[in-house]
């Protein structure tokens, strides 16, 4: 068994413990999803993102929508505004 250093197991433990504390100043634990279908972490594989100081996941299957149709995922996001042209490809 391998060693694990407090600082380890301190990113450890914050990329696993999610909360949303709303206006009442309550806490809810919430599990890493898709933005887009909502899959969690143990249905898919999620890459992270932060957007304006906060964290989202999305899975590989909607990586192409964050990359060339950000656009789609404006209504995900509180005040996101597309200000990306979308790459052309040759």
């Amino acid at each position: 068994m391998g060693f694990i250093d407090s600082h380890s197991m301190m990113r450890y433990y914050i990329q696993i413990v999610i909360y949303n504390i709303d206006e009442r100043n309550t806490i809810t634990i919430m599990s890493p999803a898709c933005i887009f279908c909502n899959h969690s972490d143990q249905e898919s594989p999620l890459l992270s993102f932060q957007y304006q100081n906060e964290q989202y996941w999305i899975c590989p299957e909607h990586l192409p929508i964050l990359i060339h149709h950000p656009e789609q995922l404006a209504d995900k996001l509180p005040g996101f505004q597309s200000k990306f042209v979308p790459a052309e490809h040759s």
